[in-house]
């Protein structure tokens, strides 16, 4: 067997200070291996299938070093290693986010020379089993390096290098539109009684297919329309119904191609002869929207972010009347899933001058096949990305046993469905990667989610409810803590393009609570709330650090509710440094306040240091997530 060193301690490594290096590899069967690096010598043998490990002591930060490998003759010599501090970063689509596409890419990347940067891009890989190896290596980072790396790591890196005397290893293992589960360890799951199901999912899934090519099937033509089914009177009674919003490949329906939904709704008298918006939410792929048969609005494959562009819709005034109207939505798929897919608080129709006058349209919609494109075939029984534990297996694993400095996590826009789950899932993630790396003491910080779908209503809501979970898990889980983008979102864009925010504003946070810097690096968060007759007085928990709107203007963001009532759009004004006291007219007896409750709030408390404060609410009202998996 040749001699071999795992990736990781490829030329270029960053090594974690203050902790011993396991080096490891492979070689023959029963060799003995000799490790050379900064003057120590380890010794190891490898066991009956070649793996070896070698330990050398801690080191402070410098270098370069170069680390030497023997073994019956054969020699491996990596160079230009450096001993410093490592962070891990993962989750989904906005810690995947490259720098070529992330906001003023083109001079970021441009000035990314920074050699005391070091970078390690982990492939999309599942597993059903935890993998040791990882095809990547370390690289120096530069312009041409930089290119599709992760765009918040990077940002996250930059901001600490002028605060820390070491080099920084940057580790990049993400995966877009990926949930939880599969990011936590099978051990950790199978401890925590609330996840049984994805235990079953793991035992009942025996293979994992190769990845779909990725064909993209033009649309051919609208024949759905010719057919009456956007008609106001097609008769729709024997349409079968599916669950809006959602993927109809999860329902069944495995096929590409082109899907008509349906629902009736009834229009308020009030309503007549006023403009209305429809908003559906995001539709992936391609959509073509009509209100009693008239067509209102679509996207196409002119705009290349249609999967993910959520659609507002302005109906006419002139055919808004009283009663029934029927509501057709064609939803063209051109590979991959496809479908209504929300977020359920998005979906609605409301006078375009009074959206909390808004009739939510989640729920069942009738549907009827155009075309339907038979999907890739593949031998395999599950896609591996959406099977839990599977990329913790192939892109986590392989990376356990080499010493980091934290973990950075961006990730819960795919579990909005099943946010009242979210706090269990997450905390089981945490607490298995720590025992994966046999350290319960890394920090794990996570980013809470940025705001989408504009417009959007106080109310119950699956994206606000996500945030409350991420808070939770950073209030009960011991060295782990958040930070908040409700400034730094676009409401229109799921994936933001200021990353440089979001990065830096990860790195203030880990050079306050795990590098002891002296930095202002929370924005306000809720500490007790007081009722005052007609009013309520919220306290936060900055007394030193004053509260301001970030434009100047009037503060928004908060709904008041009395016992049981709806909330309501609250006044809102600064008492002091730390309060705000909250009233509404029309509620003579508050009993409830939320902030920033829905998914892309108009909320703009802040501290003098810009840094937004933070979702909440005070009552115990059942959320709607809640019983979902």
């Amino acid at each position: 067997m040749i001699l071999s060193l795992h990736p990781l301690f490829s030329d270029h490594a960053v090594l974690q200070r203050g902790k011993s290096i396991p080096v490891r590899g492979t070689a023959r069967p029963a060799s003995s291996v000799t490790v050379h690096f900064d003057g120590e010598t380890a010794v190891a043998t490898a066991d009956a299938h070649g793996g070896w490990q070698a330990c050398l002591k801690a080191r402070n930060a410098g270098g370069p070093h170069t680390l030497v490998t023997e073994s019956e003759g054969q020699r491996l010599e990596r160079r230009d290693i450096y001993v410093g501090d490592v962070w891990l970063g993962s989750g989904q689509s906005n810690m995947d986010w490259p720098m070529n596409m992330s906001g003023d890419a083109e001079a970021e990347i441009h000035g990314a020379r920074f050699p005391e940067l070091r970078l390690f891009k982990v492939p999309q890989r599942p597993s059903l089993t935890p993998e040791a190896d990882v095809e990547a290596q370390w690289c120096v980072c530069s312009p041409e390096t930089v290119n599709d790396f992760s765009a918040v790591l990077y940002h996250f890196g930059r901001r600490l290098l002028p605060e820390l005397n070491c080099h920084i290893g940057l580790i990049h293992s993400a995966w877009g539109g990926t949930d939880a589960l599969p990011w936590t360890p099978r051990a950790a799951i199978e401890a925590e009684p609330a996840l049984s199901h994805a235990v079953e999912q793991i035992k009942n899934t025996h293979e994992i297919a190769p990845p779909a090519p990725m064909v993209q099937h033009p649309d051919t033509g609208n024949t759905g329309e010719a057919k009456g089914w956007a008609k106001a009177d097609c008769n729709d009674a024997d349409w079968p119904t599916l669950p809006i919003p959602s993927y109809w490949q999860h329902y069944g329906l495995h096929f590409n191609g082109a899907v008509w939904f349906r629902r009736e709704v009834d229009i308020p008298p009030a309503w007549t002869g006023r403009e209305l918006m429809l908003s559906l939410g995001v539709i992936d792929d391609f959509d073509a929207t009509y209100f009693n048969g008239v067509a209102v609005g679509g996207i196409g494959a002119e705009n290349p972010n249609a999967w993910c562009t959520p659609r507002y819709y302005t109906v006419p005034a002139a055919l808004v009347k009283a009663g029934r109207a029927s509501l057709a939505v064609r939803v063209y798929d051109w590979f991959g899933q496809g479908g209504m897919v929300g977020p359920a608080a998005a979906i609605q129709l409301h006078p375009k001058d009074d959206p909390v006058q808004a009739i939510p349209l989640a729920g069942n919609w009738r549907y009827q096949i155009e075309r339907a494109i038979p999907l890739p075939s593949a031998s395999g029984k599950a896609e591996g990305h959406t099977v839990a534990s599977a990329l913790f297996n192939g892109m986590i694993a392989p990376l356990t046993g080499f010493h980091v400095r934290g973990f950075l996590w961006s990730q819960g826009e795919n579990d909005t469905g099943r946010a009242a789950l979210y706090s269990t899932i997450l905390s089981t993630l945490i607490q298995g990667w720590r025992a994966a790396w046999q350290d319960g003491s890394l920090p794990f910080y996570l980013v809470q989610l940025a705001p989408f779908q504009p417009n959007s209503a106080f109310g119950d809501d699956e994206w606000a409810e996500l945030r409350e979970a991420q808070a939770t898990v950073a209030g009960t889980v011991p060295r782990t803590d958040y930070i908040s983008t409700l400034d730094c979102g676009d409401p229109y864009d799921i994936h933001p393009a200021d990353k440089r925010t979001v990065g830096c504003r990860l790195a203030t946070l880990a050079l306050a609570d795990t590098y002891g810097k002296q930095l202002p690096h929370r924005g306000p968060r809720y500490l007790r709330h007081r009722v005052m007759g007609s009013a309520i007085r919220v306290e936060f928990d900055q007394a030193d650090c004053p509260l301001r709107s970030s434009d100047g203007g009037p503060v928004t963001g908060f709904a008041l509710a009395g016992e049981n009532g709806p909330f309501l759009s609250a006044q809102a004004l600064i008492e002091g440094p730390n309060a705000v006291v909250l009233s509404h007219p029309d509620i003579a007896a508050p009993a409830a306040v939320r902030y920033a409750w829905c998914a892309a709030p108009v909320a703009n408390l802040e501290n003098i240091h810009r840094l937004p404060a933070a979702p909440f609410r005070t009552d115990n009202r059942p959320r709607v997530t809640e019983g979902r998996k």
